[in-house]
């Protein structure tokens, strides 16, 4: 009890009940006491956002579900949606608000689709013609490269990134399956008017003298004691043109063979009759 002098009377004030107050200080017969108010949430505190109705790409809200609850323990808001395509999708609240999911999967696959076969011929024997030209020019991890981009051999500005227009001369100069892309100038590069589309026999005859090749002449190779043997590959086998003193005879022989089979052979010595 605390003591008040009023008019010289003395008059006792009881001192709050402790349930009362949270803290309380007493300085002699002083008290302080600080009243506890009854707790109210903050406005809209205990309310969530409504996604139902939202769109988010493809994907329209349908409901709430049960909630998602990871291995950390604390529970990840989960929605039924519906794909513009008609499927039926659950998925968590972060990745459908951010934009991370759009769909059910398909415009994922649409775009895949889309990015791989832009032209439409993705599978077309020209595809496959048209990647390799590029690989053996400029990627040097081809076998092939050293012979080509590893010469210089480029690719023209209109073919290079663009397999449409690469088709489409195709297709108007001559393609036919089962046909190879050959350069008529074999130090040129692969441009329309240095390409043609022919056989693999008359692309392996055009093709360079192999480095192994020592007499400098097409069909002509060094054997023992000084022999030169000359040979020619017709419709994929080989048919030996008998030995010969000097490389040149060996030439000659071969030219003369190329003629007689009239397959569009380079000859060694194109000049002469």
């Amino acid at each position: 009890m605390m003591n008040f002098a009023i008019n010289n009377e003395t008059t006792e004030v009881a001192r709050p009940l402790p349930f009362l107050t949270t803290n309380s200080i007493y300085e002699g017969d002083k008290a302080m006491a600080k009243f506890t108010l009854p707790y109210k949430p903050k406005k809209n505190q205990d309310k969530r956002k409504n996604y139902i109705g939202n769109r988010y790409g493809r994907l329209v809200v349908l409901d709430e579900i049960e909630p998602y609850v990871p291995p950390n323990g604390y529970p990840v808001r989960k929605f039924r949606c519906q794909c513009d395509c008609g499927k039926i999708l659950e998925t968590v609240m972060s990745p459908l608000v951010i934009g991370r999911t759009v769909s059910c999967g398909c415009y994922q696959k649409e775009m895949n689709i889309k990015r791989s076969t832009k032209h439409g011929k993705r599978y077309h024997p020209l595809s496959t013609i048209w990647s390799a030209m590029k690989s053996r020019c400029y990627y040097q991890n081809d076998t092939s490269y050293e012979n080509y981009g590893g010469r210089g051999i480029t690719i023209c500005d209109e073919w290079i990134n663009d397999f449409a227009t690469f088709y489409n001369w195709a297709m108007e100069n001559g393609w036919k399956k089962g046909l190879r892309l050959d350069r008529v100038d074999n130090d040129g590069n692969y441009e329309p008017c240095n390409c043609r589309f022919v056989s693999h026999g008359v692309s392996s005859r055009n093709q360079r003298m192999p480095k192994n090749n020592t007499s400098g002449f097409k069909g002509v190779q060094k054997r023992e004691y000084g022999r030169w043997l000359a040979s020619i590959t017709y419709r994929g086998e080989r048919i030996y043109l008998g030995y010969h003193p000097t490389k040149e005879d060996a030439a000659m022989a071969y030219d003369k063979k190329a003629k007689e089979l009239d397959a569009g052979y380079t000859l060694n010595f194109p000049n002469e009759v």
